[in-house]
């Protein structure tokens, strides 16, 4: 008999309001940075992030946000992609790496996300 699990381990982020200090790591196993004042943007504008790793800039991470559940952009060899905002309001966005669990005998993949969310008004 063959058995499949998985785990998923997710990061969240929400702003409030906009302090410099958030350009800079948290130092969260996967996490994903705004390189600009998210309140700045408008629909239809691209918010540039990036998205680290263990502390690395991390190439090929796929994203889902609140406008595309999942989207065809992936984070470029420096970790950074420009992601798309398609409407007014809430906005989330997750980076999403998906693995083979190694660290754990009871679980065969492990999903890891980070997501930050803010309003566009």
């Amino acid at each position: 008999m063959c058995s499949f699990s998985s785990k998923s381990i997710k990061y969240g982020k929400r702003y409030f309001e906009w302090s410099d200090a958030f350009l800079k790591p948290t130092g969260l196993k996967m996490e994903i940075i705004p390189l600009v004042n998210p309140f700045t943007i408008k629909k239809g504008d691209k918010l540039p992030v990036l998205v680290l790793k263990d502390g690395e800039a991390f190439e090929n991470a796929s994203f889902e946000t609140s406008d595309y559940e999942e989207l065809e952009l992936k984070t470029n060899k420096y970790g950074i992609a420009n992601i798309p905002v398609k409407n007014s309001g809430l906005q989330i966005i997750a980076a999403v790496y998906y693995a083979d669990e190694i660290s754990d005998n009871n679980v065969n993949k492990i999903t890891i996300q980070s997501s930050i969310s803010f309003e566009v008004k």
